[in-house]
């Protein structure tokens, strides 16, 4: 298995943002493998450039607001020579990050991003009901993308 990265990202205290987050934590519970490391972030930093550069397979977990409330959604991510690294800020996403390591080290591992619809992104704790009912087929898919050759 390819050395890889697995970045779950949101906030616990408003709802369904959490569910990236949470999906981290669950999955670094369960493996223990020196060959992937495991982050849980309330958002994605520009440091994290430097861990996406030393791996050769990344995974991005997060929510998405969607209307189809539990739909997952696995995909690769793409760079293109015109992806934007975006800035230094508060709002970086998946694909800056690529750019930003591919720009800053020379490299960027192949990417890929799992999202679920959820509804609820208010201020409180847990998840709504819909995403607590789906959360396990979010744990099954995530895990089939750092399976994946």
């Amino acid at each position: 298995m390819p050395r890889m990265i697995v970045i779950g990202y949101g906030n616990p205290l408003r709802g369904d943002d959490a569910i990236g987050w949470l999906a981290a934590q669950k999955l670094s519970e369960k493996f223990q493998d020196p060959q992937i490391t495991i982050i849980a972030s309330h958002q994605l930093t520009p440091e994290m450039s430097l861990s996406l550069s030393e791996h050769e397979k990344a995974l991005f977990l997060d929510s998405k607001a969607g209307a189809r409330v539990g739909r997952i959604q696995a995909r690769s991510i793409h760079l293109k020579k015109d992806t934007p690294v975006g800035t230094f800020s508060h709002e970086v996403s998946p694909e800056g990050l690529l750019a930003q390591s591919k720009l800053l080290y020379g490299k960027a591992p192949k990417a890929f991003i799992c999202t679920m619809e959820c509804e609820d992104f208010e201020l409180k704790e847990g998840l709504s009901a819909k995403a607590e009912d789906n959360f396990q087929r979010y744990l099954k898919a995530a895990e089939e993308v750092i399976f994946q050759k």
